[in-house]
């Protein structure tokens, strides 16, 4: 639900405020890593106000004061399952680093030619007789 929220980070403090001191938090939220690397562009939803990195999620977390205990991927490296540990009050958020900044520069860039590619092919003239209708509920299901 975390990528619902317009500022996760205060959110977090907010849950961190809530909590007694070594109390076990548990998120899941889509993982951007897997969506670069998959090319999967139609994940990227106006539902969604953030997306996390693998490195990102733990320079939130930290900022908000949980350590973190165990991240894993979870269906199929698509989400992570994050288990933190409320640990004191938080600090500033960590930047990013540039190198981390390049690497899903690139990594957005290598995803919008995929979606370039499949909308010009998708757009290209058919040669059916008849018109082809997709529908589906969410985003990643059209």
């Amino acid at each position: 639900m975390i990528e619902h929220i317009e500022n996760p980070l205060e959110m977090l403090r907010l849950f961190g405020k809530a909590l007694p001191e070594a109390a076990i938090l548990y998120l899941e939220t889509p993982r951007l890593d897997w969506i670069l690397k998959n090319h999967v562009f139609y994940d990227f939803s106006y539902e969604h106000c953030s997306y996390y990195t693998d490195v990102f999620m733990i320079r939130l977390l930290t900022a908000a004061g949980f350590s973190l205990m165990e991240m894993r991927p979870s269906f199929d490296g698509q989400y992570f399952s994050i288990l933190a540990r409320k640990e004191g009050e938080g600090a500033e958020l960590a930047p990013a680093g540039m190198d981390e900044l390049e690497r899903v520069r690139l990594a957005f860039r290598e995803t919008k030619n995929t979606y370039l590619q499949a909308r010009e092919r998708f757009s290209a003239p058919s040669s059916l007789c008849r018109p082809v209708y997709t529908c589906g509920a969410q985003a990643e299901k059209v």
